[in-house]
């Protein structure tokens, strides 16, 4: 049921990467070594960053799917944690914009407790950073877009990646939720440890308890308010520069503005106001999940004669791979409200 939402969202992925690349002409051509067809290069590197968007907009889609599918099986009752509750009922709701605007507080406190980080490792560790990617950004026709590109496809790939799918997948084998946020934490961690910061380790012990907040943030509060503070925090630090230091009023204005489009969103729909109800799952079936459901109803019906207790053969059902969804309504039929 969230399958077009995520085939949407990784449409627009693509979209933004491809204009992306012809933000980021100018960095491409730095790298034309003179001894080939100007020509040439400059096709088979577009080419070359097509085939990467296509991956990337593709590979997004199967940890989001297996993420729903996880989370609803694992968390049945935190409806908040994934996308298919506001698929099923409305992203236009004041919930909705509640969880962007506490997006915002999220961020600052990622910005804070980086900000503590940093002073303790300088203090006690020698750590120091290299700033390479205020440079690339500034190389860029408009850097603030980059920004934005970088933010939307970070904050949506590693928050589906590490938080819906991740913790839901490690929850779901070893049975604890302390050891499967630390778990995914520290893989999301250590995978940012190739940035240019200094000793090499520093990196994936900060983003590991940076990963730590947004992983019982996101337990608590659901992936919308993770997403927006992601997304907040990467912007931030692409568009700092712009915002404090001396700049043309186009990047100024234009960073300020990609920091200020979520809540922009948020105030929109909080006044469009539509209902957070979930619609009746039957609208959204296809055919096979139909036929299933007749399969499901009629087995359910022979295990009632059976004197089969409800929950536990819900339990049963779910463990066995048939859609948590068609579970509950197929039990709904047979037992009603049970």
């Amino acid at each position: 049921m969230s399958r077009k939402a995520y085939f949407y969202l990784a449409g627009f992925i693509g979209l933004i990467n491809l204009i992306d690349v012809i933000n980021n002409f100018e960095n491409l051509i730095t790298y034309y070594p003179t001894s080939i067809n100007y020509a040439s290069f400059v096709w088979l590197n577009l080419f070359r960053a097509f085939i990467s968007v296509m991956f990337i907009a593709a590979a997004f889609i199967f940890p989001a799917l297996a993420g729903e599918s996880l989370s609803s099986e694992v968390f049945p009752q935190a409806k908040h944690r994934g996308l298919l509750h506001y698929v099923k009922s409305s992203f236009f709701s004041r919930s909705v914009s509640k969880s962007i605007i506490f997006g915002y507080l999220i961020f600052l406190i990622m910005i804070g407790l980086q900000a503590v980080m940093f002073y303790l490792g300088q203090k006690y560790f020698g750590v120091w950073k290299e700033w390479v990617r205020f440079t690339q950004f500034s190389s860029v026709y408009l850097p603030f877009f980059s920004a934005f590109v970088v933010g939307v496809i970070a904050s949506l790939n590693e928050e589906i990646m590490f938080r819906l799918f991740g913790i839901s997948w490690a929850a779901k084998y070893l049975k604890n939720i302390f050891l499967a946020v630390l778990l995914s934490s520290l893989v999301w961690g250590f995978g940012h440890a190739g940035y240019a910061i200094f000793p090499v380790w520093f990196r994936g012990v900060e983003v590991t308890i940076i990963g730590l907040f947004l992983g019982f943030i996101f337990l608590r509060f659901g992936l919308i308010v993770v997403l927006i503070a992601h997304y907040l925090f990467d912007v931030f630090w692409g568009v700092a520069t712009y915002i404090f230091g001396i700049s043309p009023p186009l990047l100024f204005y234009g960073s300020v503005f990609m920091l200020a489009l979520p809540l922009i969103f948020a105030l929109i729909i909080y006044f469009i106001n539509k209902e957070d109800k979930e619609e009746p799952i039957k609208i959204l079936l296809d055919n096979n999940q139909k036929y299933n459901l007749e399969i499901l109803v009629n087995f359910i019906i022979l295990k009632k004669s059976q004197g089969s207790d409800p929950r536990e053969l819900e339990k049963e059902l779910v463990r066995h791979n048939w859609d948590p969804d068609l579970v509950k309504l197929s039990m709904e039929k047979v037992y009603g409200n049970y």
